[in-house]
């Protein structure tokens, strides 16, 4: 009995020691989670490459984000299955991970390398972050090939974020609150607890699109139009209600410098709220800088 305990004991801590040595840090998954809180609030890309397929929810709904970083006005798509009325070319995506709270990506683009990361802060230890639907979305840009580059980015999010299926008409609005402007879509019935089963999207609540007023424009459009400003700034017809619509933002345009300093950081924030909810504060400031890596600052002129 003492021979089989002590054999019991060794066999123990080779397995323990087995799990101490997995690394933290993944590259490769059946899907790869980019807004992630809950069975409503939950946008994946299927495909190994950002850039190759359409984001869904986890029922594998389209739930659409797109993501273009114009190069010298040259454009590369980054995020998603993209608009096929825009010559684009496809960014090259040089890396993948995914930590307990982010996926991160970077990406080669015409002597502009670009590191876009997704943060979803759930942390088991603070019930106050954990229970915030907030995700964070950030890109860092900067030369790659040591020449002065223009850029600028372009980001998308579908309205099929707030319903159940592409034929509920949805309200949108554009506010701002303090340093913030803010996009929010949600369906015009607000059908409050109204379905049961598995394969269901949120068509309750409000989504929100937020980031720095003075760092980027936002507008709302049709899926068709939504990248006439950021392609050629034709003014783009406003769109308030309808079946599907695009709430874009467009970052104002930054020099690449040098292959050394980051030249282009920018953050835009995620959330649902619930018809009589908080109104909760995008702002990353409440998350712990020791815990939770944050959108970096924009650099000192």
């Amino acid at each position: 009995m003492k021979k089989i305990n002590k054999f019991l004991k060794c066999c123990f801590l080779l397995i323990l020691m087995s799990f101490i040595q997995v690394d933290a840090q993944v590259s490769k998954a059946p899907a790869y989670p980019l807004i992630t809180h809950n069975p409503y609030l939950s946008v994946w890309s299927f495909t190994d490459k950002l850039n190759e397929s359409v984001t869904k929810h986890w029922t594998g709904s389209a739930q659409s984000m797109i993501g273009y970083i114009k190069v010298d006005d040259k454009i590369y798509r980054f995020l998603g299955d993209g608009d096929t009325s825009v010559v684009a070319e496809k960014a090259v995506q040089i890396s993948l991970n995914m930590n307990a709270t982010q996926t991160i990506y970077q990406f080669e683009c015409g002597g502009i390398g670009l590191k876009v990361t997704f943060t979803s802060p759930l942390l088991i230890n603070d019930l106050d972050i954990l229970s915030r639907p907030i995700s964070y979305i950030s890109f860092q840009s900067k030369a790659s090939d040591g020449k002065f580059h223009d850029t600028q980015i372009y980001v998308g999010v579908s309205s099929m974020l707030s319903v159940n299926k592409i034929d509920q008409k949805v309200n949108t609005s554009l506010k701002t609150v303090n340093d913030l402007s803010m996009l929010t879509v949600g369906s015009v019935d607000q059908p409050v607890l109204q379905k049961k089963g598995d394969n269901l999207r949120i068509d309750w609540g409000y989504a929100y699109i937020a980031t720095e007023k003075l760092r980027a424009k936002q507008y709302v459009s049709t899926r068709k139009a939504a990248m006439n400003q950021f392609v050629n700034a034709t003014p783009t017809i406003l769109g308030t209600q309808s079946n599907e619509l695009f709430l874009n933002t467009i970052f104002n345009k930054q020099k690449a410098l040098s292959p050394v300093k980051p030249s282009q950081r920018e953050a835009l924030h995620l959330k649902e709220t619930f018809p009589a909810g908080e109104s909760l504060n995008p702002s990353p400031s409440h998350l712990s800088k020791d815990r939770v890596p944050q959108p970096s600052p924009s650099p000192q002129e």
